[in-house]
């Protein structure tokens, strides 16, 4: 009776929500109050994926549930992003009948990496796909290792786990897991994006011993080819690889072709995640990678647009996420030459918090010789400043006078960096008319 109730109320409460264009979150809160073993009550599908990690996680989703309704499958997968705990409930929910039936072939799941502990004390999934284990939300999340700590308590013997072998992090789940599926990159697979020398090293000493580590190749940050010659942590075998980038596609496991929706850095690891995912689901690796070759992105992380004749490129990264923006450098850099405006007038998403350190671990370090004017622009602008007073770039602008004046400001290409909570505001601007 208890699990029937909080269904019909959490459903009821969904369409509400759904009718005043409010979050998802709330249903499952409120159906967690009544029966707190809610998702223990649910019969599932025999397959239930989930993916969590720093970052990438949206994306990756978005690509695996593409390749499994390419072959036919149903999926259900939370849509709207809400990853945590009362979120997922609520998605669950929606699409079960009154007796707790998920109508599904498959559940996807993305999940928050800092509450999939809690969620899969309840729900435990066939399969989980851990992407990286990165600095994200210092306020929050702490150091990486904290978080490593944090997703093992959501792992399960019963759980075959898909891992970034190229994150020594993540790698080291595997070890006790014979039929752990690794995938990652070779090396020379991002020697088109230029990497710079991040501020700090969390590669420098290997994260099950804390001896130091050695890298025949980075890729990115501590992302790599890695070995410890104390206690042979190393690289697993990869059983899935981009073997290539050329062109603005990469080549899987040496055989496939699959362009890239941007032809971006951060796309890389997060296709191959998908392509391992979905292979290790049943789906035929030909098949797969067909799937990907016509899949575009609804994340967004890269628009483009006109502000009068002038062309202009939104490249969208996570605040608080300092390998994330210097992902954003490297396709900056890779591109055609142009200035920069640079807005930050939010720091998080979901938090209040005015915290700035992370601003000095962006590599803005390799604008040092970049060819166009910087400008800095939005609340924390004069933070901004601060921070290049240690690169000194050839040409710094910082504007005060408002994001709209910041916008009009040169006549060459413009490329804008922000994050996700200020773009919509910024896209606000433009569609009312910046110029």
């Amino acid at each position: 009776m208890r699990r029937f109730f909080s269904i019909v109320v959490c459903k009821l409460l969904s369409l509400v929500g759904r009718l005043l264009g409010k979050g998802s979150s709330l249903p499952g809160r409120v159906a967690l109050k009544l029966c707190p073993d809610i998702l223990t009550r649910l019969t599932l599908p025999p397959l239930v994926a989930a993916v969590t990690g720093s970052n990438g996680k949206t994306s990756t989703v978005e690509m695996i549930h593409h390749i499994l309704t390419a072959e036919g499958r149903s999926v259900l997968h939370n849509r709207e992003g809400a990853n945590q705990t009362d979120g997922i409930v609520t998605m669950l929910i929606r699409a079960c009948t009154l007796r707790g039936r998920v109508k599904a072939d498959v559940v996807l799941l993305e999940s928050d990496e800092r509450y999939a502990r809690f969620t899969f004390k309840q729900l435990r999934p066939t399969h989980l796909t851990v992407l990286n284990l990165l600095r994200d939300q210092l306020t929050r999340n702490g150091h990486p290792e904290h978080i490593f700590d944090l997703v093992g308590q959501a792992l399960s013997p019963a759980t075959r786990l898909i891992l970034n072998g190229d994150d020594p992090l993540t790698a080291l789940y595997g070890q006790e897991c014979d039929e752990t599926v690794y995938f990652g990159a070779q090396d020379g697979v991002f020697s088109a994006f230029a990497a710079g020398s991040p501020a700090y090293d969390d590669g420098a000493f290997c994260p099950a011993c804390k001896h130091p580590f050695d890298y025949e190749f980075r890729h990115y940050a501590h992302i790599g080819g890695y070995s410890c010659a104390h206690c042979r942590h190393r690289r697993p075998v990869l059983h899935h690889a981009v073997t290539a980038f050329q062109n603005g596609a990469v080549t899987l496991n040496g055989l496939y072709t699959v362009p890239l929706s941007l032809g971006a850095p951060w796309e890389i690891h997060n296709v191959a995640a998908a392509f391992s995912t979905a292979v290790t689901l049943g789906v035929p690796p030909e098949s797969a990678a067909a799937a990907l070759c016509g899949f575009a992105s609804r994340a967004g992380r890269v628009k483009t647009f006109s502000i009068g004749s002038r062309p202009c490129t939104l490249l969208t990264a996570k605040h608080e996420n300092a390998q994330s923006y210097n992902l954003s450098l490297q396709y900056l850099r890779s591109g055609p030459d142009s200035d920069l405006l640079i807005y930050v007038n939010a720091i998080s998403r979901k938090y209040f918090t005015g915290e700035t350190s992370w601003l000095w671990d962006i590599d803005f370090e390799s604008l040092r010789d970049f060819g166009g004017t910087v400008y800095l622009a939005g609340r924390y602008a004069r933070d901004l400043a601060h921070r290049f007073s240690f690169v000194s770039p050839p040409k710094l602008t910082v504007v005060e006078s408002g994001l709209r004046d910041a916008l009009r400001q040169g006549d060459r290409p413009l490329c804008i960096l922000t994050c996700f909570s200020d773009r919509d505001g910024l896209l606000r601007l433009l569609e009312g008319g910046a110029a």
